[in-house]
Parts: structure tokens; sequence; C-alpha cells
């Protein structure tokens, strides 16, 4: 998507009636998304499964009162949130992939979900590899990366699956879609005073469109593909929850921020920030 699509997108949604920080929310979730920033990226892990900490809801809960308005989709990912809680609060530790390809009016597209989970810590640390093409692009790289997925045929059957892995090599799965992923080379901090705004033109009555063209201005509206805001679902649940991995080096494999010296440094596979060698 352009960012004239993405404006449009972003036009059709109906500010009205939600609190401005309901509004602030959405608007840095787009900010983030269609910037391919990260995001909250965690769930702790209940005695029912997974948990989203900022609405303090179980991720299954949130889902049944804002379910996708797709029925097919709504059906399958009642599913996946059901066969992803069971992982979540049994013995296994490691990874657990949801590789979805794109869907027309839904989500532009095709997303590598990844949850991870170990003994020692009550909580899922979420990432999200989102990448372009046709689904064709899609069903090839899930059989590269996955082999035993090889006598898949339809690509809808990837929605349909979950895949389990002791240990995940991330490079690898990025070097499998680098080619397929865009870069933004032009990314400016917005500041914290202009969701602020924003929320203040919701609130006020200002027409929809108007908010669009002001997000677009304002560069809180970037140019690659995200869900509508205040999207529906288990899959805009996750892009809330889910650091965007877009970037590969020779020291690690995504683009994050240290929690501990709030650093931007390359962060590696085992979390460790590189310039304060903090752990987290």
């Amino acid at each position: 998507m352009s960012l004239a699509e993405n404006t449009a997108v972003v036009s059709k949604y109906n500010w009205s009636g939600l609190h401005p920080d309901t509004v602030k929310g959405y608007a840095t979730t787009v900010y983030k998304e269609s910037h391919r920033l990260q995001d909250n990226w965690e769930f702790s892990i209940g005695d029912e499964g997974l948990f989203d900490i900022p609405r303090n809801k179980y991720v299954h809960d949130v889902v049944k009162e804002f379910p996708h308005p797709n029925l097919y989709l709504r059906e399958l990912e009642d599913n996946i949130i059901e066969a992803m809680d069971s992982w979540a609060i049994s013995d296994q530790e490691g990874y657990l992939v949801w590789i979805t390809p794109s869907f027309e009016d839904h989500y532009p597209s095709h997303k590598i979900e990844i949850l991870h989970k170990s003994y020692t810590e009550r909580k899922t640390l979420n990432a999200a590899i989102l990448f372009d093409g046709n689904q064709d692009i899609c069903l090839r790289a899930a059989k590269e990366i996955f082999p035993e997925l090889k006598n898949l045929e339809n690509v809808e059957e990837l929605r349909r699956s979950l895949v389990t892995r002791d240990n995940l090599d991330i490079g690898f799965i990025l070097k499998i879609v680098d080619p397929y992923i865009p870069k933004d080379k032009n990314l400016k901090q917005v500041p914290k005073e202009v969701f602020d705004y924003i929320a203040n033109l919701a609130i006020s009555g200002v027409d929809q469109r108007y908010i669009a063209l002001e997000m677009q201005r304002l560069e809180v509206t970037g140019q690659f593909s995200f869900s509508c805001p205040g999207g529906k679902g288990l899959m805009s649940l996750l892009e809330e929850n889910s650091l965007n991995i877009n970037q590969i080096t020779k020291d690690g494999w995504h683009d994050g921020t240290c929690r501990v010296c709030g650093s931007s440094a390359w962060v590696g596979p085992c979390n460790i920030c590189k310039p304060c060698e903090s752990k987290f």
C-alpha cells in the first residue's frame, strides 16, 4: 500500500465517541505498523492461557469482545487462540509460529507471527515478520522455512496451522523473506504532542477525513501496509502486541529498543543489548 492508500484507510474510521486514550492508542498503532516499528511485545500467561496486560483480560476474552467481522476469519481465529492457549499453559517451551497469508480487505501483508516462552517465566515474547508479494510467494516461503509443510497446496492451510519448535533460526527466516520486506529509510520520530493533538481533534468531532490528512501531514501515517485502526479479531490483537522484525545484521535479528538503557542498538537473538549488555 502507498501513503495515499493508507490515508484513505484511516479516513474511513469513525473516531467519534472514543476515549482520548483510545484514540491515541489507535493512532500510535497506525504509526508503528505503517513505519514497521515495535509495539508492546509480550503477553503474560495465566491459568487460562495468554493474558493481555494493558487490557487486563485474557486474549481469548478480548477476541470474543471484539470478534473479527469476517465470519470465516472469526471462526478460524477462535480455533487458533484455543490452540495458542493450550500451548501457553503446557510444559512445552520454545517457539510457536503462525504464518498468515494476506486476506483481501482485511490483511494487506503476509505475516509470520512468533511467540516464545521458557520454563522460567510466565510470559511470551512476541514478534512478527511482515512481507509482501502474491499468495504463491507466501506458500513457497513457508515451505522453505518449514520443510514439513512441503505437501501443502492451498495457502489457506497455513492460516489454519500452527508450528512449534524447541529452537528457531529467525535469521534464516528473514533471509528467505527479506526480498519482500520494504524498508523505511526516512523515518522521523513523532512527538507525543502530535498524538495528543490527534486525540483532541477526534473528541472535538472534526471530520475523520481531516484527521486522516493531518495524520499524513504530521507523518503519523507511514507508507507500509497496516490493519485498519481499531481492527478486531486475534490477528489485530497480535499486531498490537508484537515486535516488528524487518532487518538483520551479522550481530542480530531485530531493531529493538533496550528496556534498560533505551538504546536503539541491534539486539541479538538472546535479547542482549550491545551497549549496556543487559539481558531482557
